[in-house]
């Protein structure tokens, strides 16, 4: 037995595995690449809401959520026109373009902003911390708010506060302005970022200095307070990969996958070399004379071939006994042979049949006369 069907069904199927674990990698890609920027952890060392770091916000934001405020992480923009207090920590390399279309989403909205201060780089051993580098230089850390008017940052040691006619004072101490109201908007500005991120936190005195300064900002316990990721660069961005896996358009990818999966199937049914087609119309006499019995039982004058039939059973009974007679002398010397019924009967019958029945009967007659002739 042939070992090449079971080759060929082994090759069938690794094809097929091959094929299944290609399209499955590369929906994975697609997922990946598009919902990359929304599954980071925020793990990165930075100053924002997500960072284990000393200079991020996780820490206060489980803060306010164990003493039950609610709190929301904000990565879409268009979440900025909503009414909770919004903190946003930008880092040092936030512009001030985006600070405005920051604040042009929040209109006249409950808004709080912690300046930057640490110059800090990512250690080796664990990208989830930082090691500090020194201090931005105090222009620095107000660049991106220089459009809401006369603020400029000052220190004291590694304090930092805020001057300047524009600075509307809500909390201060002997140095300085830490928490500023701008104007007579609900926008403050929060000098001193150490009043809020994990490194405040690491003591319960730093708790309690967190605490005071939500509480100056929002008064109300129960009142909503969300984090702004956006500045960060953590915002949720569409993108056409995005639209062909959310509705509406899911249905439409589901289509596209359903017609490539048949496609396919299709493809994977022809595996191997395609069969040669038979010609339309075949060459050689037997195909010309299955051709023409088609063409009689087409137009159902088959029966009427009868006498055309025993006509060729006497031509060839003739050759064979090494007569060269023919018409009626060729009828008489058949007769003579022998055989019963006689060959003009049988023939006569032929001629006469009408249907294709008769004409099977006669046939089989007319060679059952011959067999017993020769």
């Amino acid at each position: 037995m042939s070992a090449t069907p079971f080759a060929t069904f082994g090759t069938g199927r690794t094809m097929g595995i091959v094929v299944a674990v290609a399209v499955i990698g590369f929906a994975a890609f697609l997922l990946l690449t598009a919902y990359a920027p929304d599954l980071r952890s925020g793990r990165d060392g930075g100053s924002h809401a997500l960072s284990t770091s000393a200079v991020g916000f996780k820490g206060v934001v489980d803060l306010m959520r164990d003493t039950g405020t609610p709190v929301a992480l904000i990565r879409d923009p268009a979440a900025l026109h909503g009414t909770a207090l919004v903190i946003a920590t930008p880092g040092p390399d936030a512009t001030p373009k985006a600070m405005r279309q920051f604040l042009a989403a929040r209109g006249g909205r409950p808004t709080l902003i912690v300046l930057p201060k640490w110059l800090v780089r990512r250690q080796t051993t664990n990208p989830a911390w930082v090691e500090q580098s020194g201090m931005l230089p105090e222009t620095a850390s107000v660049s991106m708010i220089g459009g809401l008017g006369a603020i400029a940052a000052c220190r004291t040691g590694t304090r930092q506060f805020l001057c300047g006619p524009g600075a509307r004072p809500v909390l201060r101490t002997a140095d300085g302005i830490v928490l500023a109201r701008i104007s007579a908007r609900p926008l403050w500005v929060l000098a001193d970022p150490d009043l809020l991120d994990n490194h405040a936190l690491a003591t319960l005195a730093g708790a309690r200095r967190a605490v005071a300064v939500l509480s100056a900002v929002s008064p109300e316990p129960e009142r909503p307070i969300a984090f702004d990721l956006t500045l960060n660069g953590f915002a949720r961005r569409p993108n056409l990969l995005k639209l062909a896996f959310e509705p509406p358009f899911f249905s439409l990818t589901l289509c596209l996958l359903a017609a490539a999966a048949l496609a396919a199937f299709h493809a994977s049914v022809r595996f191997g070399v395609p069969g040669r087609e038979d010609r339309a119309l075949a060459l050689g006499k037997l195909a010309l004379a299955e051709n023409v019995a088609a063409l009689l039982r087409l137009a159902k004058r088959a029966h009427r071939t009868g006498a055309a039939y025993a006509t060729l059973v006497a031509e060839d009974v003739a050759r064979a006994t090494g007569t060269r007679l023919s018409g009626d002398a060729l009828v008489a010397y058949l007769d003579g042979l022998g055989g019963t019924p006689a060959y003009s009967t049988l023939a006569r019958n032929a001629a006469e049949a009408r249907d294709d029945a008769d004409l099977l009967g006669a046939a089989q007659a007319l060679h059952r006369w011959k067999e017993t002739i020769n």
